[in-house]
């Protein structure tokens, strides 16, 4: 009958560590529904999007357009090819 005595302090010090562990810090911190939280640190839909507006931006801020459009006189055509991944990391092409 020695056995109930040694499962006593490992049911013991279990429900302590169980309560210690399932504590909460007592803080909830709120944020902007509209801000971007990276929780993974990998390329996402975000990165994608954020990229593909600075490349545009800058693309239609470099002098070439308004040349172009003084010496040809019309608009350009731009056409825009697959985007290839060359890095090390996996970033979907798609979005």
């Amino acid at each position: 009958m020695k056995t109930p005595y040694l499962l006593l302090p490992a049911v013991l010090i279990f429900s302590l560590g169980a309560l210690v562990g399932c504590g909460s810090s007592g803080s909830v911190e709120r944020v902007d529904p509209e801000s971007t939280i990276d929780l993974s640190g990998d390329w996402n839909d975000t990165d994608s999007r954020l990229v593909a507006e600075e490349m545009i931006q800058d693309c239609l801020s470099r002098p070439w357009l308004g040349e172009f459009g003084r010496q040809a006189n019309r608009s350009p055509d731009v056409i825009v090819g697959t985007v290839r991944n060359r890095s090390t990391e996996h970033i979907s092409t798609s979005t």
